[in-house]
């Protein structure tokens, strides 16, 4: 067990542990690693778009990667099909979880 999940053992009750590993499984799934990583898919399964929403960590607005989102959300034309990614890590460096 890594040390994030240690760490809800001793913090969180079961149900909150339970979810807490769900959402690290859920992001380990589709490869995200950053808090800010936003992923989009389109019908067919295919990765759409991959990036950051946010021009810097903490700031919201406009900006490349959220003008690109919305538009292929809207089945527009898109500038590009992902961006620079702004948040903190999703798991600990070494372990894995």
């Amino acid at each position: 067990m890594g040390t994030d999940l240690a760490l809800a053992d001793r913090a969180q009750s079961p149900e909150r542990h339970r979810a807490a590993r769900r959402r690290w499984a859920e992001a380990k799934r589709f490869g995200a690693e950053t808090s800010g990583q936003t992923l989009l898919y389109d019908e067919r399964g295919t990765l759409a778009f991959s990036g950051g929403i946010t021009g810097s960590r903490g700031h919201a607005g406009d900006n490349a990667g959220r003008a690109s989102l919305l538009a292929l959300i809207n089945r527009s034309d898109a500038d590009r099909r992902g961006s620079s990614v702004f948040g903190c890590p999703l798991f600990s460096a070494g372990n894995g979880s």
